[in-house]
C-alpha cells in the first residue's frame, strides 16, 4: 500500500490528468462543431 505513495512520480503520472482534461475538451468541441454544422445545413441557424 505504501509503495504507491513512495515511488518516484514519472512524467506519465503528472501528465495524465492534463491530457485527459484537454482531450475531453477537444472531444466536446469537436462534437459541438459537428452538431452546429448539421444544424446550419438543415437551416436551424
Amino acid at each position: 500500500m505504501s509503495s504507491c505513495c513512495t515511488r518516484k512520480r514519472t512524467w506519465k503520472d503528472i501528465m495524465f490528468l492534463p491530457i485527459a482534461v484537454v482531450s475531453t475538451l477537444l472531444g466536446f468541441g469537436l462534437l459541438l462543431t459537428i452538431e452546429m454544422s448539421i444544424a446550419y445545413a438543415l437551416g436551424f441557424i
